[in-house]
């Protein structure tokens, strides 16, 4: 686990910080002046963070999950990296699950279940994601 130079870890939302590697080989890397707000890592594999993240209350990060047959909800799917940019805004019970990379300056909206990639400055909310703006392209 590499927590970067100035992170911000106290929790204001009464949650706690939970950063949960599940095996020897995974990796939890948390960039320089970020800040977690009572966030959850679950990582068999890689979670790398980038410098600046602030990442709201809830939020989690999984780089696996459970299948949804009777005989596989007990076994992990196979494993896929989590990685987030610079200046990446997650807001409050947001989810990024396995596989998923989100670019530089993007924003996740309330409760967003990001299932797939996100373009740098990119704004997305809903489950799966879908794009409403782009803070990258404004006056």
């Amino acid at each position: 686990m590499v927590i970067g130079a100035g992170c911000n870890l106290e929790s204001k939302s009464g949650q706690p910080n939970r950063l949960n590697t599940l095996t020897r080989d995974a990796v939890i890397e948390i960039g320089p002046d970020s800040y977690l707000n009572g966030i959850h890592i679950a990582a068999r594999e890689s979670v790398v963070i980038g410098a600046r993240a602030t990442l709201g209350a809830g939020a989690i990060f999984d780089t696996d999950f459970h299948g949804t047959a009777p005989n596989e909800r007990h076994a992990s799917s196979p494993t896929r990296p989590v990685r987030l940019g610079d200046d990446v805004w997650l807001a409050e019970r947001a989810a990024v699950l396995k596989g998923v990379t989100v670019g530089d300056a993007a924003v996740i909206g309330y409760g967003a279940v990001v299932t797939r990639d996100v373009e740098a400055g990119a704004i997305v909310a809903g489950a799966g994601v879908r794009v409403v703006g782009n803070v990258l392209q404004r006056d």
